[in-house]
């Protein structure tokens, strides 16, 4: 199952390339919007996704929630997600 275009991909690495070359002058204040929104219409799962890890094109970061009341940021598989 393809879950992203080229251009949503694209507009994710842009944002995990960004975060990275933030993280390597020493900030932390990147804040993206999100970029793409996944959900699971039968089990109440979503996933808001601002960027993808530039060096691990699998691995996705954002808002997390899987329907049990504690969303939370983190980074997903998006081959698990498929």
């Amino acid at each position: 199952m393809k879950l992203l275009t080229q251009t949503i991909r694209e507009q994710l690495l842009r944002n995990g390339r960004r975060r990275a070359e933030l993280e390597q002058e020493g900030r932390d204040d990147a804040d993206f919007a999100p970029v793409v929104k996944l959900f699971t219409p039968d089990a109440a799962c979503t996933w808001l996704l601002t960027e993808i890890d530039p060096d691990d094109y699998d691995i996705a970061f954002g808002l997390c929630d899987l329907g049990m009341g504690c969303p939370e940021l983190g980074s997903v598989s998006l081959s698990e997600l498929a």
